[in-house]
């Protein structure tokens, strides 16, 4: 049983190799080989029969000859596909280091995000006695005269992290894929909801900070919903997961 399923596995795959060959190389192996065949069996008779006595020059002229009928089909077919394969490794292996090259640049805007974002988190629990923030807690006065700082230079950092993932999820997933390496579609799925939920919360808590000049009291901002914002986008898993998966996805690159 093992036997015919290796047979199968090889059949299919000459199969295969025959239907990738180009048209001319397929002429070639059908005309060069039978020619061959005719070459040798006639070579073979003259032996027999004495037709090459005296006549080495020709005699050696047709072996090559025969040989030739059979080394040529041989290399367009096999030594193609070899380097075909070599071409490929030599792809992946671009394509991989390209692939971690952006992966760690994703990472460190990542962390850069995740470090600012759990600084917002510091100063709406300054002077708190609470350790985990909650809506519900009192945002303190240097939140208001920090925060906006924080969350500016955060915002951009989410920015730099989107011109990142753009360059992972379009250019580095398709070179990926185009040289049978690995993709994680499922964990790519997931980050780009998180991702659009935090752009959301950034978006709304840039907008509500706008309004901090001088002359505007602290009791100006809408706190409820401030504190909502806050909260939500500390529950946000892109700020959570490494704490709880010990680093940061890598959708498939370094598996």
């Amino acid at each position: 049983m093992e036997l015919d399923r290796t047979g199968g596995f090889m059949l299919q795959r000459v199969r295969t190799v025959w239907h990738e060959t180009p048209p001319l190389t397929k002429a070639l192996c059908k005309v060069m080989p039978p020619l061959g065949g005719v070459i040798v069996a006639l070579g073979v008779v003259g032996d027999l029969r004495g037709w090459w006595e005296g006549l080495g020059f020709l005699t050696n002229l047709v072996s090559s000859f025969a040989g030739l009928m059979f080394a040529v089909p041989f290399a367009l077919v096999a030594l193609s596909r070899l380097g075909e394969a070599h071409e490929l490794l030599a792809e992946q292996r671009a394509t991989k280091w390209h692939s971690e090259r952006i992966l760690a640049d994703f990472h460190a805007s990542w962390s850069r995000l995740d470090s600012s974002v759990w600084e917002i988190n510091r100063l709406a629990l300054m002077r708190s006695q609470v350790q985990v923030w909650h809506p519900d807690s009192e945002l303190p006065h240097e939140f208001y005269q920090r925060a906006p700082g924080e969350i500016s230079s955060a915002r951009e950092e989410l920015n730099n992290l989107r011109v990142y993932w753009d360059v992972l999820n379009g250019d580095v997933r398709g070179r990926r894929l185009g040289v049978g390496l690995a993709w994680d579609t499922w964990w790519s799925v997931q980050f780009q909801g998180y991702f659009g939920e935090c752009l959301t919360v950034f978006d709304e808590l840039s907008e509500l900070l706008e309004i901090d000049t001088v002359g505007v009291r602290a009791s100006s901002y809408d706190e409820q919903r401030m504190r909502q914002l806050v909260a939500e986008l500390l529950d946000n898993p892109l700020f959570t997961w490494s704490a709880h998966e010990g680093e940061y996805p890598s959708f498939g690159i370094r598996d």
